[in-house]
């Protein structure tokens, strides 16, 4: 409720101190407090009933009819706009401004498009995975051709859930490379998100690096104890080793995405408004980075036939992309 009643405080600190207001001051808080207590109770978590709150109660704008506010205002509002020469100008006019409902939809949509441009990566990683079984199984050139069939169709999905979930993304590319300031109070609901989703970071990122660096194990294990006459078994531990990977790098995109959207609300790090980028890094690099390793791959096999060694490919990408996104946020977390 601190953050709330702080909300509030934001809400009427331009407002003239009148009877009228302190009124309609007190009114909106109990207002407020009732949903609050109200969503509790529904099992919502504190920042759900905090944001919910604030996303319904937040604009004055529209409150004002139902508070009787609109005298008190439109006072305020014509001394604030005049200027030495008479004419009307707010510098805060001209900026863009991000209320709670806007941020939470932000959050909301860029959590699902995350999902979606994991998948296409996970579907890159995991694509020969067909070929490098049925190789092993049949020698048959029709076990290969079934296999590149499947590989070619992975990466194809993978490019249509990058473009669609793109262009979905795109959307939101103004607050990456505008100034824009946030209604008081949802910079603090944005920030007590952010503390509370740090633990939970770290710890999905480390799971991210412990998948990648010991995706090699089950096939070392296997070597080492059944030597190299099994090719059967080898082949479902190559392809346990992508799936690991796979996993590891679908972490790294969903929790970078996810805690560069924080940073992007709060204009931090690579969002500062004195140095604005164009898009997330990470985000950025992963779009060109996966297709590139898997043309890499595709290309590299068919020219050499080496199919039975050229997964290596997909692990050692997998762990340099890890090395990348953690430089990124390494130096994110300097800037801010």
């Amino acid at each position: 409720m601190d953050i709330i009643m702080s909300y509030l405080e934001s809400m009427f600190s331009q407002m003239p101190d009148t009877a009228e207001v302190r009124r309609a001051k007190v009114e909106l808080a109990s207002m407020m407090e009732d949903k609050y207590t109200e969503l509790r109770s529904m099992g919502k978590s504190e920042n759900e009933a905090i944001g919910t709150v604030i996303a319904e109660f937040g604009n004055i704008d529209e409150l004002m009819g139902e508070l009787g506010l609109e005298s008190a205002v439109h006072t305020e509002d014509l001394d604030r706009e005049k200027n030495l020469d008479g004419n009307s100008f707010d510098k805060k006019e001209t900026m863009r401004t991000v209320n709670m409902e806007d941020a939470k939809d932000y959050l909301t949509n860029m959590a699902r498009w995350a999902k979606g441009i994991a998948a296409g990566v996970f579907l890159c990683i995991m694509s020969p995975a067909a070929l490098i079984i049925f190789s092993s199984v049949s020698e048959r050139p029709v076990a290969d051709a079934f296999g590149i069939l499947v590989l070619f169709a992975c990466i194809a999905v993978a490019v249509g859930l990058f473009i669609m979930n793109g262009i979905g993304m795109s959307r939101y590319e103004y607050l990456k490379t505008e100034v824009f300031q946030l209604e008081p109070g949802v910079d603090k609901v944005i920030g007590n998100m952010k503390e509370e989703m740090r633990p939970v970071f770290g710890r999905n990122i480390a799971v991210g690096v412990i998948l990648c660096v010991t995706s090699v194990v089950p096939i070392a294990v296997v070597t080492t104890i059944l030597g190299d006459g099994y090719p059967r078994v080898e082949s479902l531990m190559v392809v346990l080793l992508l799936f690991m990977v796979a996993c590891g790098v679908w972490i790294f995109i969903i929790q970078g995405i996810q805690h560069s959207c924080i940073s992007v609300l709060l204009q931090e790090g690579d969002f500062k408004p004195s140095h604005k980028k164009s898009g997330d890094i990470v985000e950025r690099i992963a779009g060109i980075y996966w297709p590139l390793v898997a043309a890499i791959y595709v290309s590299y096999s068919f020219i050499t036939g080496n199919w039975g060694h050229s997964w290596i490919i997909w692990p050692v990408a997998g762990v340099c992309f890890g090395a990348i996104s953690a430089i990124c946020h390494s130096t994110e977390k300097k800037d801010m």
